[in-house]
């Protein structure tokens, strides 16, 4: 593989990755079983030793995402909950962290 096609590791480089796949879902541009494919594919490219510092990189973006959406979702269950002017459908809350595939 030469230097201008390899796979970039650092933290900044695997958080844009992850949420490039993300906003890709969202925007209905990717469904959740190219997701997969993407990530396997990014993972099969790069190179084995760069693959503990990926890991780890990935397991924080993961991390730091699920923390803050879990703060996200616990924020708009208080708010319907303090809510008296308009009826709102209660939100389903994050009853456990989805299961790290590394």
């Amino acid at each position: 593989m030469s230097e201008s096609n390899e796979i970039a590791t650092s933290w900044h480089a695997v958080k844009q990755k992850v949420h490039t796949l993300v906003d890709s879902h969202l925007k209905g541009e990717k469904n959740l079983s190219q997701v997969r494919e993407s990530i396997a594919r990014w993972w099969r490219a790069t190179r084995p030793h760069d693959r503990p510092a990926v890991t780890n990189n990935l397991q924080r973006v993961v991390d730091d995402s699920f923390a803050a959406l879990a703060v996200i979702q616990s924020e708009i269950a208080e708010l319907y909950r303090s809510s008296a002017r308009r009826p709102m459908q209660q939100p389903e809350l994050l009853t456990k962290r989805p299961e790290s595939r590394l």
